[in-house]
């Protein structure tokens, strides 16, 4: 993972992506940060569609925290509010809104969007 790491330290993202296909398809096992990794880098590469059709695809097992906060940061990056807004409901439900990272892909969202008034916390944490 060690040149997956600097491919993507270098914005290299479609051959950082390249070596993560190349290093499953050779048996090597993918651990679940792995598949964050790589939804982040198919969403860059290859679209956000392409990222949802992997994250949907994922098994059960692999869907946590990190994969869901990688879709919504693609969300969020391709000023996506409304999947992101219902994503992040989803990960309130399952527990996976608690990181600070979270939280910052929201707030990135809204300046995107001109909207900086809209207090994260009153979004976070309404009831």
């Amino acid at each position: 993972m060690g040149f997956v790491r600097e491919l993507r330290k270098y914005r290299d993202f479609k051959h950082a992506l390249e070596l993560l296909d190349w290093m499953e398809k050779n048996g090597m096992t993918i651990s679940t940060t792995n598949h964050a990794v790589r939804l982040d880098l198919i969403s860059k590469v290859k679209g956000i569609e392409a990222a949802e059709d992997y994250f949907f695809n994922l098994p059960k097992s692999t869907k946590n925290q990190k994969t869901f906060s990688a879709l919504l940061s693609s969300y969020c990056q391709e000023k996506m509010a409304d999947k992101a807004l219902a994503l992040y409901e989803e990960m309130k439900e399952l527990n996976f809104a608690t990181s600070t990272l979270v939280s910052t892909n929201l707030m990135t969202l809204y300046m995107k969007l001109g909207q900086p008034e809209k207090t994260l916390l009153k979004e976070l944490y309404r009831k």
